[in-house]
This record gives C-alpha cells, structure tokens and sequence, in this order.
C-alpha cells in the first residue's frame, strides 16, 4: 500500500471497527447512458453511501459529486485534514446541501485521526454518533411524507 492510501485505509479501518461487518466495497454506478460511471469508497448497511477524503479541497469537491449523486438517500463523508485546511468539511457541507437530490440527508464528519496519526477511539465514537444521527434524520423524512 502506497503512502497515499494510508488514510483512506485508515477511514476504511474505522467504519469497519465502528461498524464490524458492515462496511462493504460499493460497485460503481451510472451517471446515466453513455455518460460513464463512478465508484464511491464504500457502503455502510447497504444503505449509507460513504466517501473518505484527505485530498485537498479541489479534490474533495470532485468526490462530492460522485456522492451526491450515488443513488443511496443517505451519505457520509469522511474528511481528514491531511491536505486539506479547517474550511473542507464545512466547504462540504455546503456544496452537500447545494447539490444533494431532495429527502437526502448527509452527515460530513471530521476525523481527528488518519493513517499517519491515528485516534481510533475518539474516531469510532464520531463515526457511529454521525451515522446514528444520519439514521434518525432519514427515519423522520420517511415519517413525513
């Protein structure tokens, strides 16, 4: 493993410590006919399209895309400032509910840890609060109908 997928295994390594057989490879998916496809890090539950992301902002706003427009209603997103600055996940956020379908809900959520520095505790505690939160918003969208 290269020095730069360190933390995108170390994001990967979370959700499955948080989540124990839960987290799974997601296969990719179309942008429509003819117009290619694109494959997200990772889905959790089958039902929680998930992205990790240490890149620098520019990068980021590339991946959100593929996961706006992944067909799960709920996304996660990983972010690890490792080239990155303190305004990529609130960048995130809002370019997540600019461009995210109606009745989606997403959870943007900052690691303190990543494959160089690791903080697995702390990040397992976020991971599992954001996507508890993501399963309670998404079950009072439902509700509302």
């Amino acid at each position: 493993m290269g020095a730069p997928q360190i933390h995108d295994q170390y994001g990967k390594h979370i959700l499955r410590t948080a989540f124990p057989g839960e987290f799974t490879a997601a296969p990719p998916f179309s942008f429509g006919d003819g117009a290619g496809s694109a494959t997200i890090d990772g889905l959790l539950n089958s039902g929680i399209a998930v992205e990790i992301e240490s890149r620098v902002n520019k990068q980021v706003r590339g991946a959100l895309l593929d996961l706006a427009l992944h067909p799960s209603r709920k996304k996660l997103l990983l972010v690890m400032n490792v080239r990155g600055n303190d305004i990529t996940p609130r960048q995130a956020e809002e370019i997540l509910r600019k461009i995210c379908p109606p009745r989606c809900v997403f959870k943007v959520v900052t690691l303190d840890g990543n494959g160089a520095l690791p903080c697995d505790t702390t990040d397992v505690r976020k991971v599992k609060a954001a996507v508890k939160k993501l399963n309670q918003e998404s079950a009072r969208l439902a509700s509302n109908k």
